[in-house]
């Protein structure tokens, strides 16, 4: 039995390294990281990080909006804005509630926050590089108590700034990676 056993495990150790040594001819390549390619005229060094990194949030109306932004330094720029940035997000924000379940007393139990940000990432002299629409929901429950209700609802609307400010970095990550020739 523990022959065949020392066999069983050999034979895992094989593939568990042949699938390690295929992995890279598969053409699988990290989004941020690995090569660097071709920086285009005026973009910084450092590959797709460094161009996230080079990018100025301009203010977004409202208290969501505010928090919207926060989330995009953290994803975007996480060891601070750029001094001399190269590139600048212009970010609009909306969102919108939905009461789908309501209980016999007509009181909604469940609410869904939608949100959408439509995003422009700009040159310098002003024009548009790329833009997109990003979404995200999340759904909170409504209670009898205002305060409770008003924290949940913050805490939806940061959950989903958090999903936005991803969503966004992807799509910028890509747009840049595109731009590198990667």
């Amino acid at each position: 039995m523990s022959v065949r056993r020392a066999i069983v495990d050999t034979t895992r150790r094989g593939l568990v390294l042949a699938a390690l040594t295929a992995l890279p001819a598969c053409g699988l390549r990290p989004l941020y990281g690995g090569g660097e390619g071709v920086s285009p005229a005026g973009a910084p060094s450092g590959g797709v990080r460094g161009d996230l990194a080079a990018i100025k949030i301009a203010t977004i109306a409202e208290r969501g909006g505010q928090v919207l932004r926060n989330a995009l330094l953290d994803h975007l720029t996480p060891e601070g804005e750029p001094r001399q940035p190269l590139y600048n997000l212009v970010v609009t924000r909306a969102e919108s509630e939905q009461s789908p379940l309501r209980r016999l007393d007509e009181v909604a139990m469940l609410q869904i926050l939608r949100v959408s940000a439509t995003w422009s990432l700009r040159d310098p002299t002003g024009a548009t590089l790329t833009a997109g629409v990003s979404r995200a929901v999340a759904r909170f429950d409504l209670t009898r108590s205002q305060p409770a209700t008003e924290a949940a609802r913050e805490n939806a609307r940061e959950r989903a700034a958090r999903d936005l400010a991803e969503d966004i970095r992807v799509k910028l990550a890509l747009y840049f990676r595109q731009r590198r020739g990667l």
